[in-house]
Order: structure tokens, then sequence, then C-alpha cells
């Protein structure tokens, strides 16, 4: 679970840090106050994991005139706060038990590159399993000429804390350490552990129009971040008489036509197509289902198919749906991700969803604004606002939000 995340000059944060403290955060905040920024902080983190320069992380990726990366928005040019040239990221991964913390700097100008980087994990040593500007460098820290990076490891055993290793400034270290007898096994179990979290975090923008037509059924594992092969996933996850019940039973509450099942069409070539059922046995096929029914389904089924440890991303969780169903997208999303042991964080603009959230969940929501001196963005947990729950309880969140009460207690 990502725990905590401090950027500094990334894009519109300034200097802001904010600790994570549930599987279901909902991010809000008026449009340009930072809340995708800090989503793109995360994206950025992947590509990175996914062992691409720096460059092609930021600016995007082709492979045989395919666009296999599409870069973080606004490239190397607007991923730094008012030309500052280098940004930080910093996060920390893990759970109770076990904590991993991570820090990333880059410089932007000219050929984008690795400025530092650092990973420690307090629960399995007391010393920092690779640095770019360990003690023990000395004045070989930072880059050195053609493009190489000075790191300080772990030492695996024997006289000294660290051993030097030689490393391209061009990507991220965490694809580049090795499985090195001289060092100790942590710095390669840990970053490994860090790269595939990463590159299993999911960025969700589910997309009705392309949910319509008939989809293979060998593409049914999980679904993918538009949503395109729904019907394969929800033929195989409706194979299991229990798991189509549940379904049906979250679509029930959702739809105004009461459901009664569902069925599928498929083709002699195994293809398939998903159809709700309505009482009186009415059918309704993907081709003719609302937008809004389609992003539930959507939504519904990554989280049921989400591996355990997954970490989840998306904007504006309640697009496509009647305010009243405020309440179920809200359970929906609080149950499965702790019944599946994933993470979601999600960006909303209804006061209706805030609302319907428990108190523990309102209060890990976070707020983002621009400071009006530096015009920076800054985030924070609702409940670590002054007054908060005692402005709450009087007003409600519809008051907090609309006089912008919010945003000025930050």
């Amino acid at each position: 679970m990502l725990k905590s995340i401090s950027l500094k000059n990334f894009k519109s944060f300034d200097d802001a840090s904010v600790r994570i403290e549930s599987p279901f955060v909902l991010l809000v905040g008026a449009n340009g106050s930072g809340k995708s920024n800090l989503l793109d902080a995360i994206r950025f983190l992947q590509g990175c994991a996914r062992d691409m320069s720096i460059a092609d992380v930021l600016s995007g990726r082709t492979e045989g005139g395919k666009e296999v990366w599409s870069g973080i928005r606004g490239g190397p040019l607007e991923a730094t706060r008012n030309g500052s040239g280098v940004f930080t990221i910093e996060t920390e991964w893990g759970d109770s038990n076990e904590t991993v913390a991570h820090t990333i700097a880059c410089a932007t100008t000219g050929q984008p590159h690795l400025e530092r980087e650092s990973l420690s994990a307090p629960g399995v040593s007391e010393l920092e399993l690779f640095n770019t500007h360990g003690a023990s460098l000395k004045s070989a820290k930072g880059e050195q000429a053609g493009g190489a990076m000075n790191v300080a490891i772990k030492r695996a055993s024997g006289k000294g804390s660290s051993v030097s290793k030689k490393y391209s400034a061009s990507r991220s270290l965490l694809n580049q350490v090795e499985n090195d007898s001289s060092c100790h096994p942590s710095v390669y179990t840990e970053s490994r552990a860090l790269v595939e979290r990463l590159r299993g975090a999911t960025f969700l923008n589910i997309a009705p129009q392309v949910m319509r037509d008939y989809v293979p059924k060998h593409q049914s594992e999980q679904l993918d971040w538009q949503g395109e092969n729904l019907s394969a996933v929800l033929w195989k996850l409706c194979q299991d008489r229990e798991t189509r019940d549940e379904l049906v039973d979250w679509l029930s509450e959702l739809l105004a036509p009461e459901l009664a099942d569902i069925a599928f069409a498929e083709t002699d070539f195994n293809d398939v197509m998903v159809a709700l059922v309505e009482r009186g046995g009415k059918r309704v096929s993907a081709k003719s289902l609302s937008d809004g029914t389609l992003r539930f389904l959507g939504e519904l089924v990554a989280l049921r198919t989400a591996r355990p440890g997954t970490l989840l991303l998306l904007e504006e969780i309640e697009n496509g749906l009647h305010p009243r169903r405020a309440e179920l997208i809200v359970e929906m999303f609080d149950r499965l991700t702790a019944e599946r042991g994933i993470q979601v964080l999600a960006t909303t603009h209804s006061p209706v969803v805030l609302d319907a959230l428990s108190p523990k969940a309102r209060q890990n929501a976070i707020i983002f604004a621009r400071d009006p001196d530096s015009m920076g963005t800054v985030m924070r947990r609702l409940g670590d606002l002054l007054d908060f729950d005692t402005l709450y309880e009087r007003k409600g969140i519809d008051y907090m939000m609309r006089t912008g009460w919010l945003e000025r207690a930050i």
C-alpha cells in the first residue's frame, strides 16, 4: 500500500507531503488544484519501474511506429515547477509490518536524467539499501563523466557498511541494481518488490464506447485500463454462480429496472458480449447499456479482478452516476478494497460522494488547493484540518466545498 508521498518542484507542487492512511482514498479539490498532478507523479514512478529512460518516461515512447507509453502530461518542459530544472518524488510503501522508502530526483534540463536516488527498508535493515549520495562516496557523489552514476550499496558482509557500484544516470536504479554477491540480498529483493508493485499499478480510464462489442473469451483474466474486454472478464466471473449473484446484486442497486440476471451472447468464434436481463425477460446488450451502467460495471469488475496489493487510480468515480447512487459507489469501493487487499486513489468533485463516506474514510480524504502566495499545490487529510469534524456536523460537506472553507482551512 502507498503510505505517503512527498513532491518537491513537481509540476504544480512546490514542497508538499501527505500521509495516506486508508485503502480507499478520495482526492478532493477545485479544477487545476493539483489532484491529477499527484496521479502523474505515481505514473512517472511506474514508467521508471518499466525500465524506460527518464527521457522516455517524461516524453513518451514508440516502438514500431506504435505508442507504447504516452509520457507525462506536459513532458519534460512542464515536469518541474517554475523552471526549477529538478523535481523530487519521495514515497513510502508497505504495511504495518514492513515499509520501504524510495526517493528519486530527476533533472529535466538538457537530456532528462537521474539526479539522485535512494532506497531504504527500515524493517529489513538499519542502513540504506542504496544511495547515489551515500556518505561513503565522499566527493564521487552524483553524475560522473559519461553519464555514469556512482552508488553506495549496502554490503553483504565484512568490513565497511557499503560497496560502491557504477550505473547509468539515464534511468532509475530500481531496475539496474543486480543480484550481486558483494551486496546485501535485500538490495535486490526490495528493489524488485517495489518494481513489481509500481508496474502493477493500474490507471483506470473506463471508456464505455470501447465496451460495446464482442470480445474474445481468452481476454478474460483482468480488466484492461479502458475496460475494452469487459464482456470476456464478466463471462469468466459469471461461471461461478455465487459471483454471478453478487454482481447481479450490485447492479440491482444501481439500475432503475429490476434486474434478474446477467446473460451472454456468444459466437462460433468464441467471442462473447454481455447482456443484462430485466425482470420479465427483456435482454439489454452492451450495445444498448448506458454509459453510466458500463462505467459502473467496469469499476466493479476492475475491483473484483485486481490482484491483491494492486494500486488502482482513477478520476471522478461519480461520472455518469445519479447522485442518489453515491452511497452505492462508496460502499462498493470501501468494501472491495478491504476484502481484496487492494488500494484505490480516486478524484471526485462531488460533495454527495464525500457525504456518503464513513467518518473514518472522510477524515482520510485529501484536499488539494493552491497556496495564495506561492500558487503551489498544498494537500492535507481532511481529518487534519482544524475544526473539520465540528463544522461538518454543523454545516455539512456541501457548505464546506461551496464556500471554499476546505481550501482556506489548509
